[in-house]
């Protein structure tokens, strides 16, 4: 069977680190996984370092999305998406291309407090934390 991850939460939540045990877990099983496939995951420059540019965001999630849909054309067993998906409609192409490939989608909800690696403001994480859609 062909599972797609879907892992949501806000900044800081505990997304990565789920989504990297989770994406651990199945290849120490001897899976092949693809992903996991974070939009923060392209903004990073050269050199390895995370550089938030807000007029990349558009353009990041769109290569995000391209490559998760390829993973599914590719017919990967296991593909694992980690952005915060706040709102219900931020992740919803996802769900239906996984589900056009053939894929069983599992939602992961996760609501750690851990402080976010990428220094967004304590305010705008509260913001997304009280119009998260469940």
């Amino acid at each position: 069977m062909k599972t797609f991850i879907l892992i949501r939460g806000v900044p800081g939540s505990g997304k990565s680190t789920v989504a990297g045990a989770i994406a651990d877990m199945w290849r120490g099983a001897g899976q092949i996984v693809a992903g996991p496939f974070e939009a923060d995951k392209y903004m990073v420059d050269a050199d390895g370092n995370y550089k938030f540019d807000p007029k990349r965001l558009g353009l990041c999630h769109g290569v995000c999305f391209k490559d998760v849909v390829h993973a599914f054309e590719r017919g990967c067993p296991i593909v694992i998406q980690s952005n915060t998906n706040v709102k219900r409609w931020e992740f919803a192409k996802y769900v239906e291309a996984a589900k056009a490939n053939g894929y069983e989608v599992q939602e992961i909800v996760v609501n750690g407090d851990f402080g976010n690696t990428h220094g967004v403001p304590a305010e705008k994480v509260q913001e997304m934390r009280d119009r998260f859609e469940f």
